[in-house]
């Protein structure tokens, strides 16, 4: 995993990780613990890269698709607005022929 980036952050999880202190609050994703326990440092380098990736297309994902629902919900709202706009000027305009 060339393209792996290592932060202060990811070296501080992968630490507590790698001295069997998994429940540490500084790791912010969830991982299974066998994937890691016995195995030699390299296995569980490349294990915690790919727990690492993983957890952060997820937050990605999840941030994408609050902003998504946040966008939705405006346009939503914009448009019952307009409709009731609509609907406003539709009786006006009933109500002009009328007279």
């Amino acid at each position: 995993m060339a393209d792996f980036e290592w932060t202060d952050d990811s070296v501080k999880m992968f630490a507590h990780i790698y001295t069997s202190a998994p429940k540490s609050s500084l790791i912010d994703f969830e991982f299974d613990v066998k994937d890691y326990k016995g195995k030699p440092i390299g296995q569980k380098l490349v294990q915690f890269k790919k727990d690492y990736q993983r957890s952060a297309l997820t937050r990605h994902y999840r941030n994408v698709l609050r902003s998504v629902s946040a966008e939705n919900l405006k346009l939503i709202k914009e448009n019952e607005k307009l409709s009731e706009e609509v609907e406003l000027l539709k009786k006006q305009m009933h109500l002009r022929e009328k007279s």
